[in-house]
């Protein structure tokens, strides 16, 4: 995988897989993250018997590259989940994400599910939903 962002100093590189670590805290406050992400990627990737590196130039981006040992499979299986969510159907549901790309994948899983999807923005309008829909305050 390969992105274009700000990319990052080669001295620093060795920082991102290691758990809870931020490369640069000022970045952190404006891109958000935990540094957890990548440490579970390499755990993962481990467990698979593989490994993960990263290749970063600043202000160009970053490469991530990994490998792991498969096998592939002789009898494929297929496995279908069924739901009974007919006592769940008509109900209403309140989704509160500031991403709308988010919200619409929600939206649609759940009506889907014939539920009934509330969407909100934000705490502040989640609250007015929540409001708008049972009548009562908080």
């Amino acid at each position: 995988m390969h992105d274009t962002g700000i990319g990052i100093p080669p001295d620093k590189v060795h920082r991102l897989f290691k758990a809870f670590s931020q490369v640069d805290s000022s970045t952190t406050r404006k891109y958000g993250g935990t540094g957890l992400g990548l440490a579970i990627c390499q755990k993962l990737v481990a467990l698979m018997g593989g490994d993960i590196k990263a290749e970063s130039r600043t202000g160009m981006g970053t490469t991530f590259f990994f490998n792991i040992i498969t096998v592939a499979s002789e009898q494929p299986q297929r496995k279908y989940v069924h739901y009974n969510h007919s006592e769940l159907s008509g109900k209403h549901i309140l989704i509160v994400d500031d991403n709308s790309t988010n919200r619409r994948i929600l939206r649609t899983q759940l009506e889907q599910w014939r539920l009934i999807p509330v969407l909100a923005s934000s705490g502040k309008e989640a609250l007015e939903c929540y409001s708008r829909v049972t009548g009562l305050t908080l």
